[in-house]
């Protein structure tokens, strides 16, 4: 039999439209019942929620390898650290492992030449803006198609679903935890998307078990209700000082942290020495410290939400090297008998959450159907995070879209 002819409605499909729709008319039943109990959802942001807004690792990757390949730069490295051009390649072309993309993270950052002028430069376009946007060409090969804005800079936006997430959080009927490095979550809450700052309502933002404790132990102020955005390392930059005297050498501290001077903009104050020192660092998802120091954060927060949730939904995570995430938020949903929704357009190698459960978590069954209370199931939703978040919105807050 051939297959049936899509009809396009936007960029998706009718058949692909009706599935969402369906799914999430589901879920929308399922939280509404469940919101009567005070149990919410909590969203797991990764870094499809910010496709064609921040670089992803593998354009990132694009841009070192070929600073690394040009004959200047290659002139300067040592032949014992040749390697590290083959594993450019391949956290180029995606197909790193996680011993390979770690060792090539470690060396790039490196305070030695040629790979701390390397570094310096690739930071100051990530924050000001610069690095390439890379679309695939009808024969396979990238092609530049423009700039990525700067994560300083006022003009980088919000997508629609950090709208929709933000605006559903903020009316207090969910929580949010975040892997993503480039502060839109919390921009999201700041202005609304139609950017009316006196339609907004500003946020926290948690990055320690410590962070997370005080904000559901504080009794609040200012008689008003602070939503929080809970961020977790993922695929995550952070800076330190360079310069030695300051207390914040030995402290590494997020970008939503960092006092961006307008006035000078190809540089970062330390606010600790007020010295054009700061350092952009970056820590690689598959570095064991980087697991061992999201435990307590996850921990705090389970403790506090364990028995608040309805639902666990995965928006935009590939999974590929937040395995520790994974079985933490697997084991939650079997440990107290909620759904676990997977959200991702239907690409290649974006079903490696459900491959996972499979594997390691075979008794939270996999439904198409309704969503069964008291019983841990898995749903894979097929959608962009645009799409999803915007048909999720409609009918759980008071405003809808």
């Amino acid at each position: 039999m051939p297959a049936k002819k899509k009809t396009k409605r936007g960029n998706l499909a009718t058949d692909e439209v009706s599935q969402i729709e369906e799914r999430v008319g589901r879920l929308k039943d399922f939280l509404t019942q469940e919101r009567a109990v005070e149990k919410f959802p909590l969203f797991v942001v990764g870094a499809g929620v910010s496709a064609g807004r921040v670089p992803f690792l593998w354009e990132i990757g694009a841009w070192l390898l070929n600073k690394l390949s040009s004959e200047e730069i290659r002139s300067k490295i040592a032949p014992s650290d040749q390697w590290i051009l083959e594993n450019a390649e391949q956290v180029a072309k995606g197909a790193a492992n996680r011993r390979v993309a770690a060792e090539f993270w470690s060396a790039i950052q490196e305070d030695i030449e040629p790979f701390r002028t390397i570094w310096e430069e690739f930071s100051t376009l990530l924050l000001i803006g610069g690095i390439p946007r890379l679309n695939e060409g009808a024969d396979g090969a990238l092609m530049l198609s423009t700039v990525y804005q700067g994560l300083m800079s006022r003009e980088l936006k919000p997508t629609e679903a950090h709208f929709k997430i933000a605006h559903i959080v903020a009316e207090g009927h969910a929580y949010v935890l975040s892997l993503n490095f480039d502060r839109l979550t919390h921009k999201a809450f700041d202005h609304n998307s139609d950017e009316k700052i006196d339609a907004a309502t500003p946020a926290v933002v948690c990055h320690t078990a410590a962070e997370v404790s005080n904000y559901f132990c504080s009794t609040g102020s200012y008689g008003k209700f602070f939503p929080a955005v809970f961020k977790v390392r993922g695929d995550v930059f952070y800076a330190r000082c360079s310069n030695p005297p300051c207390s914040l050498s030995q402290v590494d501290y997020p970008l939503d942290r960092i006092i961006f001077e307008q006035k000078d903009r190809d540089v970062l104050k330390c606010v600790g020495c007020n010295q054009k020192s700061l350092r952009l660092q970056f820590s690689f998802p598959g570095f064991r410290l980087k697991e061992e120091q999201a435990y307590p954060l996850l921990g705090e927060l389970k403790r506090f939400l364990g028995l608040r949730i309805s639902t666990i939904i995965i928006i935009g995570l590939s999974g590929r090297w937040d395995r520790y995430l994974l079985e933490f938020l697997l084991n939650w949903a079997l440990e107290m008998k909620i759904p676990i929704i997977d959200v991702k357009p239907d690409l290649p190698g974006n079903d490696l959450i459900n491959e996972y459960r499979e594997l390691y978590f075979p008794g939270i069954k996999e439904t198409e159907k309704g969503i069964p209370f008291g019983e841990s199931v898995f749903m894979r939703v097929y959608s962009g995070a645009d799409a999803f978040c915007s048909t999720l919105e409609k009918g759980l807050t008071t405003h809808d879209g």
